[in-house]
């Protein structure tokens, strides 16, 4: 397994192979500073500004994660969330709303479209990549249940 150095200079270990997630955010300067965060972290990433852009992104695989900020123009984030859970292969998918707008209106606004979790802008790094990393390598509700039942992964 591929090794990441930390700031103390200890090693630590990283997944290896690339971690595809969609970054979707109309701000260029946030998109690509969450882009470069999670490139930096092993992250295999794909970037859109518009919804639109998604479908084209994801019709072969889906990622393994998706950064959506709540509001984009036309189809918003929230909305693209709704679209998403209510899509065979999205159900399971770990979906990340940001927003420079974190009033507990928008916290339940992108609960209730389907986000897994929230972050507001303007992000912290460290706390952005470890929340991606996390919802990353959660085992998603079906999954959990089908080992429940004893039907594996």
């Amino acid at each position: 397994m591929p090794k990441a150095s930390t700031r103390s200079g200890k090693r630590r270990s990283r997944p290896a192979g690339p971690r595809r997630v969609v970054v979707l955010d109309d701000n260029p300067a946030d998109r690509a500073l969450m882009a470069e965060l999670l490139r930096q972290a092993g992250f295999r990433v794909l970037e859109a500004g518009l919804a639109g852009e998604v479908p084209a992104l994801t019709a072969a695989l889906p990622p393994a994660l998706l950064v959506i900020d709540i509001f984009l123009p036309g189809v918003s984030g929230a909305d693209l969330t709704r679209q998403l859970r209510g899509t065979a292969g999205f159900a399971g998918v770990p979906i990340l709303a940001v927003s420079a707008e974190g009033t507990g209106a928008v916290r339940r606004l992108a609960q209730e479209a389907g986000a897994t979790a929230f972050l507001e802008k303007p992000l912290d790094p460290r706390t952005f990549v470890d929340t991606v990393a996390h919802l990353v390598e959660k085992p998603s509700a079906g999954r959990e249940a089908r080992a429940r039942r004893g039907q594996g992964a």
